[in-house]
């Protein structure tokens, strides 16, 4: 599950965040950043250079258990 803060930022629930990395990571390597928060997850936050709505698919592809 994850909660899109906008553009470039999610919040990526505990279960689905080492999906989300492994895409995010292979496609934009370096460009984000995640910080673990306590009790809500990691927020996943893009460099101004990725474009959005690749994020935004790739951490929807990412959380999706299916």
């Amino acid at each position: 599950m994850c909660t899109f803060n906008g553009d470039r930022e999610a919040t990526v629930c505990d279960s689905a965040i080492g999906a989300v990395r492994k895409r995010i990571e292979e496609e934009f390597p370096g460009a984000v950043q995640f910080t673990h928060v306590d009790w809500h997850g990691t927020r996943v936050e893009a460099s101004p250079d990725v474009d959005p709505g690749r994020f935004r698919k790739l951490v929807e592809l990412g959380a999706d258990p299916g």
